[in-house]
C-alpha cells in the first residue's frame, strides 16, 4: 500500500471497483426482500471490518484523533447514503435505481468546489454532464411516464452523501494513511447498521442458507476490497475524475441486470453506453486536447496578427 501508484493504475483500479459494485446490485435485489435492507448493511460492514482489522491492523498502531473523525466521517457519510440505497431497490428496478445513485457524478465537482476551493475545468464539468446524459440513455425508459416512486425518492436520497463520500475520501486518502481511514469507515458503518437494528425492534440473526453466500460476496467483495481499492486509487487521482470512473458501475449494473434478471436491451441503452465512452475520453484526455487546440489556435491568430501590424506600419 506503500507503494506509488501511477494515474493510470489508480483508473485501473477504479475500473474492477466499478465492475465490483456493478455486480452488487442484482445480488442484493435478490436478496433484500428476504433479509432487509439493515441487515444487509450490518452483515455486510461487520464482516468487511473484521477483514480490515485482520489485514491492516499494523496501520492502526500510530493511528491519530484526526484520522479516526475522518474515518467516522466517511463511515457515516457512506452507510447513510447506502441505506438509502438499498431502501430505494426495494421498490424500484436494478436499472434505474443505479441511475439514480450514479448521478452524484454531477454533484461532485461543485463538492469538491466548494469544499476545497478549487474551480473544475470546462472538460470536467463535460464530462460529468456527459456521463448523466449517458446514464439516462442507458437506465431510463423514455417511453414511459416517467413516474417517480417511493423507491426512486428514497434513492435519490443517497445522492447528496454519496458525493460527499468521493471528494472527502480524495481529501483525505492525500492528507492521511487511506487503509487507516477506510478501517475505521467500515467499523463506523457497521455500528452504525447495528444501531439501527436496534430501532427497528426486529434483531434475528438467522440468515436464510440459500442468501449466505450473497452475504458473503457483498461483504468481501462489493465492500472490504472495493472500499479500500477506492481510497487507495483516490490518492493517485482526482475527486471528479474518479467519480466518472465510479459511475461505470450502472453500466455494469445494467448489463448484468439484462443478464441475469432478464431486463430488456434497448437502441437507447447502445446510445447511453456510447454517450458514456465519450465522457469518459473526455475526463481522460480532454483537457489535453482543449490545451493542444488552445496553443494551437491561439498561436496562429497572433500570427496573424502581428503580420496584420506588420503591413499595417
Amino acid at each position: 500500500m506503500k507503494k506509488t501508484i501511477t494515474p493510470f493504475k489508480a483508473d485501473l483500479i477504479l475500473v474492477i471497483v466499478a465492475f465490483l459494485w456493478g455486480s452488487s446490485y442484482v445480488v442484493t435485489k435478490n436478496a433484500i426482500s428476504t433479509i432487509g435492507p439493515m441487515y444487509i448493511v450490518f452483515y455486510r460492514f461487520s464482516i468487511a471490518s473484521v477483514l480490515c482489522l485482520i489485514f491492516y491492523w499494523k496501520h492502526l498502531k500510530n493511528i491519530s484523533k484526526d484520522e479516526i473523525k475522518a474515518g467516522v466521517l466517511i463511515g457515516t457519510l457512506l452507510v447513510v447514503g447506502i441505506i438509502f440505497s438499498l431502501n430505494g431497490v426495494m421498490y424500484t428496478t436494478v436499472s434505474k435505481n443505479s441511475f439514480i445513485v450514479s448521478i452524484n457524478v454531477v454533484l461532485v465537482p461543485f463538492v469538491y468546489w466548494a469544499i476545497c476551493k478549487i474551480k473544475p475545468t470546462v472538460m470536467s464539468i463535460s464530462a460529468v454532464f456527459l456521463m448523466a446524459l449517458g446514464l439516462a440513455f442507458l437506465t431510463l425508459d423514455f417511453s414511459g411516464s416517467f413516474e417517480i416512486n417511493k423507491g426512486d425518492v428514497l434513492s435519490l436520497g443517497c445522492v447528496l452523501f454519496y458525493a460527499y463520500h468521493i471528494v472527502l475520501s480524495d481529501v483525505y486518502a492525500k492528507k492521511y494513511d487511506p487503509v487507516s481511514i477506510n478501517t475505521v469507515a467500515m467499523i463506523t458503518a457497521a455500528v452504525i447498521g447495528f444501531i439501527g437494528l436496534i430501532i427497528k425492534g426486529d434483531i434475528n440473526f438467522n440468515i436464510p442458507s440459500q442468501y449466505i453466500m450473497n452475504i458473503i460476496y457483498l461483504a468481501v467483495l462489493p465492500t472490504f476490497v472495493c472500499y479500500t481499492l477506492q481510497i487507495v486509487a483516490q490518492k493517485y487521482t482526482v475527486a471528479t475524475h474518479a467519480a466518472i470512473i465510479i459511475s461505470l458501475e450502472s453500466v455494469i449494473a445494467t448489463t448484468l441486470a439484462i443478464v441475469f434478471l432478464k431486463e430488456i436491451l434497448t437502441l437507447n441503452m447502445i446510445i447511453g453506453c456510447v454517450i458514456i465512452f465519450i465522457s469518459v475520453l473526455t475526463s481522460e484526455i480532454g483537457d489535453i486536447v482543449l490545451a493542444g487546440f488552445k496553443q494551437k489556435y491561439f498561436l496562429k491568430h497572433e500570427e496573424i496578427n502581428n503580420l496584420q501590424t506588420d503591413f499595417e506600419e
